[in-house]
């Protein structure tokens, strides 16, 4: 592979275009949201919030999330390796660096120390580590939920761009510099580690209650319906594990705060979740006359 001399970071541009695409979708969706089709809905979101069974070569089951988390913990796993290498070695291998000015450019520059580096990619490892575990073992998939054949693609290409992203501009994968190590832990990144552990423990707690409400108290899966979630950030806003997703790539964004590729990750996060956490509130509403009027959709006491 030849890098070529380019100024475009192709994954970058890729997040932003899907950024702006939820963006656009949302507000198109709040607009006309009374006058859109059933088929459009179903295109548009997965699970509950898509409507009715829709089976089609364009569909697959929603149970097919772990497919992607899969792939996302093998492609994390070359990646860190290839990085906890560099530390030892003092460099990162060229062939991976020749990938990178491939997809993301040549003209890239070091916005990121290696440490500051590293300990993101272990944290957004350990996020899908935990996400890979919850989708096959925690988690109960109705088997009429579907979703899009294009956002299962596109997921792949997520979970691919967004560890790219990530090391992009990272002392020692960036060509011309080698693996430095300042062996600097400042409160910043104190702060970050805990914020993360935060928002992981009660994201998995969220789904952990969701999956509770389709289990007896043996564990055993009993119905595949629908009910109102209770306890924990339940009580506060419909979707606290979208909460707890933005807040997780936050921290991580403060890890790496200088890293503006990291920008359009955070962009197509917040757009995603925002989207989905307002579809999701709106059908708890519409489906459940009772449902607690002091829920939010996303950030408690406020939207």
């Amino acid at each position: 592979m030849t890098p070529t001399n380019s100024q475009i970071n192709i994954i970058e541009v890729i997040f932003w275009c899907l950024a702006l695409g939820y963006v656009a979708m949302g507000l198109v969706i709040s607009v006309l949201e009374k006058f859109m089709p059933p088929t459009i809905r179903r295109i548009l979101f997965y699970g509950k919030v898509a409507g009715g069974d829709f089976r089609s070569l364009m569909f697959v089951p929603k149970s097919w999330f772990r497919h992607f988390y899969i792939f996302a913990t093998i492609w994390g796993s070359l990646v860190v390796i290839l990085t906890i290498g560099g530390l030892s070695m003092g460099t990162i291998p060229s062939c991976f660096i020749d990938f990178l000015n491939f997809i993301c450019g040549t003209q890239r520059t070091v916005q990121c120390t290696f440490e500051e580096t590293l300990l993101a990619l272990i944290l957004l490892f350990i996020h899908i580590l935990v996400r890979c575990y919850e989708t096959n073992f925690t988690q109960v998939f109705s088997k009429t939920a579907t979703m899009n054949l294009i956002q299962y693609l596109i997921s792949f290409v997520y979970y691919f761009g967004v560890i790219v992203l990530l090391v992009c501009k990272g002392d020692g994968f960036v060509t011309g510099y080698i693996v430095t190590s300042s062996r600097d832990f400042s409160w910043r990144l104190g702060i970050c580690c805990a914020t993360f552990a935060f928002a992981s423990y009660h994201q998995f707690n969220s789904h952990r209650i969701l999956a509770n409400l389709r289990r007896d108290r043996r564990g055993k899966v009993t119905t595949e319906g629908h009910f109102v979630p209770t306890g924990g950030y339940f009580e506060v806003v419909s979707s606290p594990h979208m909460l707890f997703e933005c807040l997780i790539y936050f921290s991580i964004f403060g890890v790496v705060h200088w890293n503006s590729s990291w920008l359009a990750v955070m962009a197509l996060v917040l757009a995603n979740q925002v989207t989905m956490a307002r579809e999701t509130h709106l059908w708890y509403k519409k489906n459940f006359p009772n449902y607690p009027i002091n829920r939010k959709a996303l950030i408690p006491y406020i939207f």
